[in-house]
């Protein structure tokens, strides 16, 4: 402790013990003077009562009037009027006075602070220790409590024996007290005063002593509390240390000096050696700065860095050790290794390409590893130059030039939305393809950030997207659109592929006899292959159809299209009709297709056979044909395999589909009620055709 720091608490312990024994003086003195109170308030109530009682004793010998409640009434009047008079005795001082009827008390005087004349009467008992209905119950004394303000008072009560009343009188101890607290505060201002004076005259003759001790202790201190870093010196052993120090070890400042520095660190005997070993040529005149983790007591491990020189002191060399602290820094060290591993870990696994270069010239400062993917090209090849860069990309001159133009232009305008391009470009194993760039300038930071995606796949998938939507254009103009009107009989149809375009079709066509010809099939498999041989199927049969009947039709149409087949590895099931129109007579040939059925206008199912092979499979045996009449009512419904396939748990028969459609009354319904039974919410599994002939009433 400083010398005036013992000079302050000296002076601290001077005005300290002045002070209390000024309070003790006057607590003495406020106590005798509050006992002398309390019996001059006890007296003056006793002297009160005995004027009363007095007061009763005369009106008593002396009134006229012998009438009864006269004596009290005319007492009462007379205290009333002596009360009015009188107000209190001191500031707060007033009297009571009471009697009690039945289970109340009530007060006789006006309340000093109250406006009501008298105050309501009070449940003798709500006041089982009033002073009030003490004096009524014959005692006298004092006591401390509230009065009917909330306010702290000395009262005291006193019985009026000949009316049978209680008397009580009250003062505010604020009042009683207010004179010593004044004192008080007297007594601690001069006593203040005279330790300010006596601290002056004392500093007066002190002060140059104490003024060289002070400088010489904030030069010694400097040395220490005035560095941000712990600071220790050590001859053998530690002879001072500032508060760092002690921050830094978390150890008292006792449980530092006096023990050696190598002890306090560690106590791993290696890290000990090795800091004696410091500190050894330290103290040879060699400077040691080196970095060590030390384990603090109930803390993890903390990194410090330590600086150790010779210090000459009189006679002797000691050592100045600067320990500081650089966990904070380690660790931002570590966090920003971490993190630029997490962040270049997750640039180099993103799904498009990503590169940076400065904005003013275009210099490459960064691209990630699906750059090189994209491009085909190692990032190191790639930007040897801007110059090279455009050269592997295109080697086309022109080429390049227009896309540099292009790419660079809308950079120089500024303008953002602009800075979307689809290039093609040549990769670095031959292959061409389409980036789509997007330029994201960051000017405020001289940065332009590209991303590339490679989009060759997506705009190969547009093209044959566009392909196969014609394909289907053109697959559903080959379909017929006009409804066929044919007397005595009703056509409906319903194709809808699984893809874009598909195997299944149906047709129809008037034959140069007057009958009309149509068919439903299915070629295996679906998409683009399918769709091809489906056109060539029905052109085939349309034109052999029209002279043939469907057995001699499909012959020709099998041999005409055999080899097709053959060669795609494929065959096609279908349903072959003529229909003689007058007669109601159909003749069919079914090539391996078997999804028909005739429902007659009584409800009975007729499934139609004979059955023969798909077109595309070799046989020796004719098609064989088939044949039978359309009566009234009857319909003819043929579908394909996809109308099956939607029902994929229990694949029903053709007494399914015709109870379904029981009760309908055109072929067009009947094809909706099919329709409907194909889940919406889920692709076809197939593609499903519906063909409906109904004979009309």
């Amino acid at each position: 402790m400083g010398e005036r720091r013992r000079f302050l608490l000296l002076i601290f312990i001077m005005t300290a013990v002045a002070l209390c024994a000024s309070g003790l003086s006057l607590f003495a003195l406020y106590q005798t003077a509050f006992e002398e109170k309390r019996i001059e308030l006890l007296d003056i109530a006793k002297s009160q009562a005995r004027m009363i009682e007095a007061m009763a004793h005369f009106n008593r010998n002396y009134v006229d009037e012998d009438i009864p409640g006269r004596l009290m009434a005319r007492t009462i009047d007379e205290i009333a009027d002596a009360h009015d008079s009188l107000r209190g005795f001191g500031r707060s001082g007033e009297f009571s006075l009471g009697k009690q009827e039945r289970d109340e008390i009530v007060f006789l005087l006006k309340h000093r602070n109250l406006p009501a004349e008298h105050p309501e009467p009070l449940p003798i008992s709500s006041l089982p220790d009033a002073p009030m209905r003490r004096a009524l119950a014959g005692e006298s004394g004092t006591l401390i409590g509230l009065d009917y303000r909330g306010e702290r008072v000395l009262l005291a009560f006193e019985p009026v024996a000949v009316l049978n009343l209680g008397l009580v009188a009250k003062i505010d101890l604020q009042e009683i007290r207010a004179p010593f607290i004044r004192a008080s505060w007297l007594a601690a201002a001069a006593t203040m005063v005279l330790v300010v004076l006596g601290a002056a005259f004392f500093l007066r003759i002190g002060n140059p002593m104490l003024r060289r001790l002070h400088e010489s202790e904030v030069r010694y201190r400097n040395i220490f509390d005035g560095s941000p870093n712990g600071v220790l010196l050590q001859g053998e052993l530690v002879e001072d240390c500032n508060e760092q120090a002690c921050n830094l070890c978390q150890l008292e400042r006792a449980e530092i000096v006096g023990r050696p520095f190598a002890e306090i660190l560690s106590a791993d005997p290696e890290t000990r050696s090795l800091i004696e070993s410091h500190l050894a040529m330290a103290l040879d005149g060699q400077p040691q700065s080196f970095q060590l983790a030390i384990q603090r007591q109930g803390t993890n491990s903390v990194d410090i860095d330590l600086l150790m020189k010779a210090v000459d002191v009189g006679e002797r060399r000691i050592a100045l050790i600067i320990m500081s602290d650089i966990s904070e820094r380690m660790h931002a060290l570590d966090s920003l290794r971490e993190r630029n591993v997490f962040i270049e870990t997750i640039m180099d696994n993103l799904p498009i390409g990503l590169s940076v270069e400065a904005a003013d010239n275009h210099k490459y400062l960064y691209a990630n590893r699906k750059v090189e993917e994209i491009l085909g090209w190692p990032r190191q090849e790639l930007w040897l130059s801007l110059e090279h860069f455009w050269e592997l990309l295109y080697p086309d001159p022109e080429l390049r030039k227009y896309y540099f133009d292009k790419i660079y232009g809308d950079i120089k305008q500024g303008d953002a939305s602009k800075m979307i391009w689809e290039v093609p470009i040549v990769k670095g194993n031959g292959d061409e393809a389409t980036l789509l760039i997007n330029g994201i300038p960051m000017l405020d930071k001289n940065l332009m950030i590209i991303t590339l995606q490679d989009i060759t796949e997506r705009k190969r998938a547009e093209k044959l997207q566009a392909q196969l939507e014609l394909a289907a254009e053109v697959q559903s103009k080959l379909l017929p659109h006009k409804e066929l009107e044919v007397p005595g009989f009703e056509f409906a149809a319903w194709c809808q592929p699984a893809y874009h375009v598909g195997g299944d079709f149906y047709d129809w066509q008037r034959l140069a006899s007057g009958a009309v010809s149509f068919t439903l099939g299915d070629v295996m498999g679906k998409g683009m292959p399918a769709s091809m041989l489906m056109a060539t199927v029905r052109a085939t049969l349309r034109a052999v159809s029209q002279e043939h009947p469907p057995a001699l039709a499909l012959k020709l149409a099998d041999q005409a299209i055999r080899q097709d087949l053959d060669r795609s590895d494929s065959f096609v099931t279908l349903f072959h009709a003529q229909l003689e129109v007058a007669t109601r007579r159909l003749t069919f040939v079914d090539c391996g297709h078997g999804w028909v059925f005739c429902r007659r206008s009584n409800g009975q199912v007729d499934e139609l056979s004979p059955r023969g092979l798909p077109l595309g499979v070799p046989s020796v045996d004719e098609y064989q044909e088939g044949g039978l009449v359309l009566n009234g009512g009857d319909a003819l419904v043929l579908y394909s395999d996809g109308l099956v396939d939607a029902f994929p748990d229990e694949p029903p028969g053709a007494e399914f589909f015709a109870t379904k459609i029981e009760g309908s009354t055109t072929a067009k319904e009947i094809v909706d009620r099919l329709v409907a039974l194909v889940p919406k919410d889920n692709p076809l599994p197939d593609d499903l055709t519906i063909l409906v002939v109904r004979c009309k009433e």
